[in-house]
């Protein structure tokens, strides 16, 4: 497989991505459906089919602490249903790894980069 590389806008954190709780029915914010629609045409149209190494690196837009694991899950779930994994569990996950780029104002943004386990 060739390695992919690719880069996202800054997803909204998994804190602010869903509406709902405490016993109450889930659903995806106004926040996540926009980001989800814009960030789906950036997708690379490959389709994966052996387990991978993934590497996401987050700018952020700003200093103020954020959790980095926070802006994997959305990110993660949005390759799978574009179809470039064919899941995100174990057997084609392998190793994941979320690192922090630094802070870009003008591009907060989250890269991908997928290579074969």
């Amino acid at each position: 497989m060739q390695p992919v590389s690719f880069w996202l806008p800054l997803p909204p954190s998994l804190n602010s991505a869903y509406g709902g709780g405490s016993g109450q029915r889930r659903f995806k914010s106004a926040k996540a459906k926009t980001w989800e629609r814009q960030a789906a045409l950036m997708v690379p149209s490959v389709k994966i089919k052996c387990p991978v190494c993934v590497t996401y690196k987050v700018f952020f837009p700003d200093k103020r602490a954020r959790d980095i694991s926070n802006y994997e899950k959305l990110t993660t779930d949005l390759m799978v249903n574009k179809g470039l994994l064919p899941d995100d569990d174990h057997n084609w996950i392998r190793r994941m790894v979320i690192e922090w780029g630094g802070y870009d104002k003008s591009n907060p943004r989250i890269e991908i980069s997928i290579d074969e386990a």
